[in-house]
C-alpha cells in the first residue's frame, strides 16, 4: 500500500522469502500542524493506515508437494493480503 498526502505518507509491503513472511511499513509525518480544511483528508489517511494494519495472514501446515510448502502462499484476497501486524514501538 502506498498513500501520499501533503501532510504525511504511509508505505507497506508484504513479502515471502523461504520460510519467512516479512511485513515492512513506514510512516512519514511531513507537517506537524494540519489545517482544519484538511481534516477529512487526515481522517482518511489514518483510516487507511488502520485498515492496512488490521489485515491478517493465515498460515497453515502444508504437505511436502503443495504450493504452500514451496513458498507460494496466498490468502482469500490475493497473495499475502491477510497479514496480521502487532506493532511494538
Amino acid at each position: 500500500m502506498d498513500v501520499d498526502f501533503s501532510f504525511g505518507s504511509y508505505h507497506s509491503k508484504t513479502e515471502a522469502s523461504g520460510n519467512a513472511l516479512r511485513y515492512t511499513r513506514s510512516v512519514e509525518i511531513k507537517e506537524l500542524s494540519v489545517p482544519v480544511s484538511k481534516m477529512e483528508e487526515l481522517k482518511r489517511f489514518y483510516r487507511m493506515i488502520a485498515s492496512d494494519e488490521r489485515n491478517t495472514a493465515v498460515l497453515r501446515p502444508a504437505g511436502a508437494g503443495s504450493r504452500e510448502a514451496r513458498g507460494n502462499l496466498s490468502g482469500p484476497k490475493g497473495r499475502f493480503s491477510n497479514v496480521r501486524w502487532h506493532p511494538q514501538f
